[in-house]
């Protein structure tokens, strides 16, 4: 994965609920020794995954308060999670803000058959079928994508007429 990111070389780290997944890849990459090095190159060397508690956050967003926020120098890394409990606080018009949910709601994946594991019975099944849990998710990178798509270009003109980041912008 760091090797894929550092090849590929992205400015933005789009992720969705990123307080779990990037906690849970950091734990992997502390289990194994692994240098989580997603960030571009720094006085020759490569920066780190960062994590910082937003629990003084003052916005309106009580699912802000409590989130962490994590960053890497060079690149941007917006939770696409907190762009779509945005969109339904104006819209009201998803019963859920889970990936699959949303993405069904935007249409993403009307069209496929998508692959679909407990989350509590992962580690359980990449026991018995590793290729059905690399299949779920990459379902779940596609659904992260569209929307990405759909919800990002309104944020990514906010931060260009904003003096802020579109992390930042991302997390107003």
């Amino acid at each position: 994965f760091v090797s894929i990111v550092q090849e590929r070389d992205p400015d933005v780290l789009e992720v969705y609920n990123g307080s779990f997944d990037l906690r849970y890849l950091q734990g992997r990459a502390n289990r194994y020794d692994i240098l989580l090095a997603l960030g571009r190159e720094w006085n020759g060397r490569r920066a780190t995954l960062s994590r910082r508690s937003r629990s003084s956050y003052q916005g309106d967003y009580d699912l802000l308060r409590d989130s962490e926020e994590y960053s890497v120098f060079g690149r941007q890394v917006v939770d696409l999670y907190l762009s779509v409990y945005r969109f339904n606080q104006r819209t009201s018009a998803l019963n859920s803000h889970g990936l699959k949910d949303t993405a069904a709601y935007f249409g993403f994946n009307h069209n496929r058959e998508r692959t679909f594991v407990e989350g509590g019975r992962i580690a359980d099944e990449w026991d018995v079928d590793p290729a059905n849990v690399a299949e779920y998710c990459l379902d779940d990178v596609r659904d992260t994508r569209g929307v990405g798509h759909r919800l990002l270009p309104g944020e990514f003109e906010a931060a260009r007429m904003i003096p802020a980041s579109l992390q930042r912008i991302c997390r107003l």
